[in-house]
């Protein structure tokens, strides 16, 4: 999804008031979009839900029936992510599977419907939209932003990025959000990011390839500091190394999150402190958080410096 450093993005889970279902088992609809959130789970998708539209209802007399789901976003553009492929056994990667073209600035609506009979496996995670600079952000709107943001996170320290590309394409695995991470093994590496929000949220992955631990101290403006231990047993390694075969297996991984904040701007700062197992690493991936701007043209790029960095 191909954006200017200067785009707003929004992140829509699929248990947005934005989506609606059509012909869509509500059973299955409930058990999908119940996030089982916690450090000790497993994720692989954005809020841990996701939705299957093969949990559809039962077909009328006559059938011809469609299940799907509608999209209703205002903006420039959008990316649905998930898994879709033509049939069960011919799945896709887990990530970034409809980008549409450029559109006018203003209210949209997508309509993805499938006929009944039709066996397409589709698995719905979650949409990031192209805000545009009149469209007004109402409250359940969050701003993504990716690791990859240059001018707007400021790192320290020896990070190495990855972007997963064409190789992805023979092993079973979930990529993380824009394809591309970045992994520190390094004790004093850290990042800090500025931004005018509410709340804010942090995603990486969770490396279950490789049993170890580190810990990481989060500080949120003057507060104090926070240290934090993520581990992962040697059980935990081996029971899914004999599942699947990829490393790096599971973002998406919801490692620390800040509510309730005064409405102004918040300087977020993140530093590993300690580290056991030599392969295992701080993997970050992307940041959400609720705007205190309304409109996309209110939108400040909160620019952290070498300077700012004590």
């Amino acid at each position: 999804m191909a954006n200017s450093d200067n785009d707003v993005l929004l992140i829509y889970d699929n248990s947005s008031p934005r989506f609606s279902f059509i012909n869509v088992d509500p059973l299955a609809l409930e058990r999908s979009l119940r996030p089982s959130l916690g450090l000790d789970s497993p994720p692989f998708s954005y809020n841990q839900t996701f939705l299957l539209t093969r949990n559809s209802t039962a077909p009328g007399e006559g059938g011809g029936r469609t299940r799907g789901f509608s999209f209703e976003f205002e903006g420039m553009s959008f990316a649905l992510f998930g898994q879709f492929s033509p049939t069960m056994r011919d799945r896709a990667l887990h990530g970034q599977f409809f980008v549409s073209p450029p559109l006018s600035e203003g209210r949209h609506n997508l309509m993805f419907e499938v006929a009944e009979e039709w066996k397409i496996y589709l698995m719905l995670d979650y949409a990031v939209v192209t805000g545009g600079q009149k469209g007004q952000y109402n409250k359940a709107a969050l701003v993504v932003m990716d690791d990859g943001t240059s001018e707007e996170v400021f790192y320290w320290g020896q990070w190495t990025p990855r972007t997963f590309g064409l190789e992805t394409l023979n092993i079973p695995i979930y990529l993380p959000h824009q394809n591309n991470t970045r992994r520190t093994t390094t004790i004093g590496t850290g990042f800090r990011f500025r931004f005018s929000g509410t709340s804010i949220q942090v995603y990486g992955v969770k490396d279950m390839d490789r049993p170890g631990a580190y810990n990481l101290t989060w500080i949120l403006d003057d507060g104090g500091l926070q240290g934090v231990t993520y581990r992962v047993s040697a059980q935990e390694a081996s029971d899914n190394t004999s599942k699947f075969a990829a490393p790096e297996y599971h973002p998406h991984w919801p490692m620390m999150s800040f509510s309730s904040l005064e409405p102004m701007v918040h300087t977020l700062t993140v530093n590993l402190t300690y580290i056991e197992g030599e392969t295992q690493g701080f993997i970050f991936d992307y940041m959400a958080y609720q705007p205190t701007f309304s409109f996309g043209w209110e939108a400040v790029v909160q620019v952290v410096g070498v300077g700012s960095v004590q």
